[in-house]
């Protein structure tokens, strides 16, 4: 039985808390809830990340 985990955010945070969370936890079924997602956030470049 899978359990279901809701991370909430997806900044740089929220996507590396729940990629790590897949990649070690198997049995976890993971959605990502956001109000925008990138590129239409202030945080890209903040964070590090060019596109």
């Amino acid at each position: 039985m899978n359990i279901k985990v809701v991370m909430v955010g997806a900044g740089i945070i929220g996507m590396t808390t729940a990629v790590r969370t897949l990649e070690t936890v198997a049995h976890f079924d993971v959605t990502v809830v956001a109000e925008h997602f990138t590129p239409h956030t202030t945080g890209d470049v903040a964070a590090g990340f060019f596109f």
